[in-house]
């Protein structure tokens, strides 16, 4: 939650998420109040394609971060 918000109160609007994708409680809470904290500051939901849930490797973060470059400027995410 303090992540987004210190991202929107610097000027951002397409927030992405990356995180584990494991079912581990504290990984479900972290995806859950960034979907939680976006809907509250945006008043919609999360956009998927902003969100990334990835294995333990690196390389999976990169692949999706170099996706998300590859976007039109106006849709790229602008905090992550």
């Amino acid at each position: 939650r303090m992540a987004v918000t210190e991202l929107r109160e610097r000027g951002a609007k397409r927030i992405a998420y990356i995180g584990y994708e494991n079912n581990d409680i504290s990984t479900v809470r972290l995806h859950r109040a960034f979907r939680e904290t976006i809907a509250h500051a945006t008043g919609k939901e999360a956009e998927e394609q902003l969100i990334a849930r990835v294995g333990a490797q690196p390389v999976c973060t990169e692949q999706y971060v170099n996706r998300w470059l590859e976007l039109p400027v106006e849709e790229q995410p602008d905090g992550i």
